[in-house]
């Protein structure tokens, strides 16, 4: 018999079975529900953290303090090394020698006075008997003298001539000691005035150093315990950290050290960056005898001081007015003049001796011909080294300042970087390269303050020499190759950039580029006028750099340019302006090459025009021209514009351009602007390599628009969605 089948146990198993299933479901959707919760606060909180980060970049990217570091190149007349340190090398020698140096000037003075005179007197009283003078014959009371003595020999004229000629000669050695001693209390003391004030610009840019770094190693600690960054990272943050904490520590304890020696200091320091002429220093301290001259005491090389006998001879003139009391009462008084010659010589030997002991008296007592020339040789020597170790700190100094212009390269890259949205932006990377930026500047400081300590050494050598008289300016080829040449920078932007870009973007760009001058262009529209008026208003607040309306219309050639130059005089306000630019271009027009004198004249009649508007105005005038123009346009242009710029657009080879350009250059180097279009060249590099060969001071820079594309390929940014633009279509450029 076979019995019936139940499902009962299936159905029970089932249930568990998807009971399970159900519970293992709601668990992993838990977990990954909590899972992405947590990597959203996750990312959102190392999102606030790079946000922080990009922040404190913004904050601290724009000090540059430029301020503090002397520039080689620029012209300046003040190279004087400061007065109060050389006053007190002078002054200064520790007390004593300069009390033996007054001593002995003192005793020079004393003795040209003397002439050997003295006044001399006598008064007589007999209290009892008369008395009978043997010499008078002569029975008196009473008798008075007076007269006046000449010693001409022994203590007398001659001998105070002998006497002030060892003064002199003293003088000498006392000068030559001063001159040739090792560093002196003064010199240390000067010295440790120039630590001090180095000190405080050292330590105005660490504060700031410790302010960044301190609140980027707090958020770097986050991230590295967040494991967002590597242990490496969070290292390199403490090195920065502890490396301005013990610089501030180093220069603050000395400061206050040195406040508990002296309560003043010198308050002005005026940095200055020069070579010495050594050959000229040798030739002035040629001669150390002739250093230090004082009043009228000569130092030039006396004879050696010799015995004579005659120096123990006395002789002596006198005159006497004499007065007699007569003992006799019928007898009148009696008195007379008496003169008189009174001599005395020592009878005794030893001349020979004599003689011989004063000369070794004077070997002992005195310096040589012989040694001071050896001094001289040791002095000339030691300046030598002294120099050698300076211009070794000159040119440590040099190479750091070019690793200060790679570093602001640096930033300004990553300014682009982080103004264009690029991915690549790090602002932890970022703000590293601004501190060693910070750092290189101490570093400077440092160097520049070592080098007034050795010009201190030297000028010690030669106190009554100006060492400033023997100071020379630097020059390009004795420094580097890659050293800028100073002169205006010129860019160009069109109007339809203000369309692309914002005005923020704009003014950052000119100030990390560090333009001097912007020819911007000029329409007559009601919403670009708003726009150019509010740009250049906040640009004449805020920077120094000069905006110069352009003028682009070639159809101004043939007429309407005083309507124009009505409209925009009443368009835009011209005290914020500094000029006009005319770029207008006559060679392009389709009858110029039949008939190029018409539309010659056209242009020149143009030019004209526009300068009596600028002279009324008190404005500039410059105008863009191609190479090729002719002499007979180049002389009147250039007689009416303030500057001129040549258009050396295609063919940028230096040595066609350089050719191309000489005549201009012969007219007015100052006048002329070298014009060179990025889109010419594939990087910025090989722009500026352009313009350094080409060697026109004066250069601009075809424009605003395509240099943004020369950045972007010089820092591999993306070319599209720019976050700082205003998302328009593309800028066409006018050339």
């Amino acid at each position: 018999m076979v019995t019936g089948f139940t499902l009962a146990p299936l159905n029970y198993f089932l249930k568990i079975v998807i009971k399970q299933i159900t519970y293992i479901f709601t668990f992993v959707f838990f977990s990954a529900s909590l899972m992405a919760q947590n990597t959203d606060r996750l990312d959102t909180l190392v999102s606030s953290y790079i946000e922080r980060l990009t922040q404190l970049w913004n904050e601290n990217k724009n000090h540059n303090f430029s301020g503090c570091i002397t520039d080689p190149y620029a012209e300046t007349s003040d190279r004087q090394f400061p007065g109060q340190y050389k006053q007190s090398v002078l002054s200064s020698d520790n007390g004593k020698q300069f009390l033996l140096l007054k001593r002995n000037q003192l005793r020079q003075s004393i003795l040209k006075k003397d002439y050997g005179f003295s006044l001399n007197g006598g008064y007589q009283e007999n209290l009892s008997a008369p008395f009978v003078s043997p010499d008078e014959a002569l029975v008196f009371r009473r008798k008075f003298s007076i007269g006046v003595d000449w010693d001409l020999l022994k203590g007398g004229l001659l001998d105070n001539k002998n006497a002030i000629k060892k003064l002199q000669q003293e003088r000498i050695q006392l000068d030559a000691a001063r001159q040739h001693k090792h560093i002196s209390q003064s010199t240390l003391a000067h010295y440790s005035f120039i630590i001090q004030n180095f000190n405080r610009l050292k330590l105005s840019i660490i504060r700031f150093r410790i302010k960044m770094m301190q609140q980027q190693n707090d958020i770097a600690r986050q991230l590295w315990v967040l494991k967002q960054i590597t242990g490496d990272a969070f290292l390199t943050s403490n090195r920065h950290l502890t490396d301005s904490r013990s610089q501030y520590y180093l220069f603050d304890t000395y400061n206050k050290d040195f406040s508990l020696l002296r309560n003043d200091s010198i308050n002005t320091i005026v940095p200055f960056l020069a070579d010495i002429d050594y050959g000229r220093l040798l030739r002035a301290t040629d001669s150390i005898t002739e250093l230090n001259r004082q009043g009228d005491v000569t130092t030039q090389a006396l004879p050696q001081y010799k015995y004579h006998y005659y120096e123990d001879i006395s002789l002596k003139a006198y005159t006497r007015y004499n007065y007699y009391d007569v003992f006799n009462p019928g007898n009148q008084p009696r008195n007379f003049i008496s003169l008189g010659l009174n001599f005395s010589a020592p009878l005794r030997g030893g001349l020979k001796e004599r003689s011989e002991l004063e000369a070794i008296n004077n070997q002992l007592n005195h310096t040589s011909t012989e040694e001071i020339n050896t001094i001289k040789a040791h002095n000339q020597y030691y300046l030598l080294n002294l120099l050698y170790e300076y211009r070794t700190k000159l040119k440590n100094y040099l190479v750091l300042l070019e690793k200060r212009k790679e570093q602001e390269e640096r930033i300004r890259i990553e300014s682009v970087k982080e103004r264009l949205g690029d991915l690549e932006f790090n602002p932890n990377t970022a703000i590293y390269i601004l501190d060693d930026y910070w750092s290189n500047t101490v570093e400077l400081l440092e160097i520049h303050q070592q080098m007034f300590r050795i010009l201190l050494n030297i000028q010690e050598q030669v106190p009554a020499i100006e060492l400033s008289h023997f100071m020379t300016p630097l020059s390009y080829t004795q420094t580097s190759a890659q050293v800028p040449e100073q002169g205006e920078r010129y860019l160009y932007i069109w109007s339809k950039t203000f369309e692309k870009h914002t005005t923020s973007f704009i003014y950052d760009y000119i100030h990390l580029n560090q333009f001097t001058h912007l020819l911007v262009s000029y329409k007559n529209d009601k919403d670009y006028l708003k726009t150019l008026n509010s740009f250049a208003t906040t640009l004449h607040k805020q920077t120094t750099v000069p905006v110069h309306l352009m003028l682009g219309q070639n159809k101004l050639l043939y007429g309407g340019v005083k309507e124009l130059l009505d409209s925009l005089q009443s368009g835009v306000n011209l005290k914020i302006i500094k000029g006009l630019h005319l770029d207008i271009e006559p060679h392009t027009q389709s009858g110029f090459k039949d008939n190029k004198e018409k539309y010659f004249q056209l242009y020149l009649q143009l030019v004209n025009t526009v300068s009596a508007f600028c002279n009324e105005n008190n404005l500039s005038l410059s105008v863009s021209i191609p190479l090729h123009y002719p002499e007979e346009v180049i002389q009147p242009v250039f007689k009416l514009c303030q500057r001129v710029m040549l258009m050396a657009y295609e063919n940028v080879d230096p040595d066609f351009i350089s050719k191309k350009t000489k005549e201009e250059t012969s007219i007015s180097s100052e006048k002329t602007v070298l014009a060179l279009r990025a889109k010419d060249f594939s990087s910025r590099d090989q722009q500026e390599i352009a313009f350094k060969k080409i060697g026109i001071k004066n250069k601009a820079y075809h424009d605003l628009e395509t240099l943004l594309v020369l950045d972007r390929e010089s820092s591999h940014l993306p070319e599209s969605s720019p976050v700082d633009t205003k998302q328009q279509k593309p800028s066409e450029n006018k050339k």
